[in-house]
């Protein structure tokens, strides 16, 4: 078989990709997060019997997998983002808090910061892949010296006059 034959990147991730409605999926997934971890918070932060909130942990999880489904199949580099590893480093912690009780009120408040810190951040942190020297912003990469390498080819036609917009609809470079 001819090697120039096969396809390029094989056992490399697809380009971002997306579906009709997906942004109205992660809003609804991250809203039912929501709630399932302020229930479980209440759990955590005041030991209450985890009959209690035991269905806000299973809503927490359900909607956190999904969420992680979601964004591996938009995008597999996610795993290697700091917003996948920070995904990953948070259910470590929250391991530890369900062996060991008595650390849950601050392994749950370590948890809600990474939450915070990751959702506020600048794109190009939460897209940084360590080892890499790429972030992936929409449908750019950029090296780590901050040289853009397109991962879609461009349109054809002229765009002047029209406004540069990230794939949420926004103006690029405003994140």
């Amino acid at each position: 078989m001819d090697i120039s034959k096969k396809r390029p990147g094989r056992f490399l991730p697809p380009p971002p990709r997306s579906f009709p409605g997906q942004r109205w999926v992660n809003i609804g997934l991250r809203c039912a997060h929501l709630v399932g971890v302020a229930g479980m918070g209440g759990g955590y932060l005041f030991a209450l019997p985890e009959a209690q909130w035991q269905a806000f942990g299973h809503l927490t999880l359900a909607t956190g997998a999904l969420l992680v489904l979601l964004y591996v199949w938009t995008d597999a580099h996610w795993l290697l983002q700091l917003k996948g590893q920070a995904i990953l480093l948070k259910l470590v912690l929250l391991g530890l808090a369900r062996f060991q009780p008595e650390w849950r009120p601050e392994a749950f408040v370590a948890v809600i910061v990474l939450s915070g810190l990751f959702a506020h951040a600048p794109s190009r942190v939460r897209s940084h892949a360590w080892g890499l020297g790429l972030h992936r912003e929409g449908n750019q990469e950029r090296s780590s010296d901050g040289r853009s390498t397109s991962t879609r080819r461009p349109a054809t036609g002229s765009s002047k006059g029209k406004r540069d917009l990230s794939p949420s609809g926004r103006p690029a470079g405003r994140r």
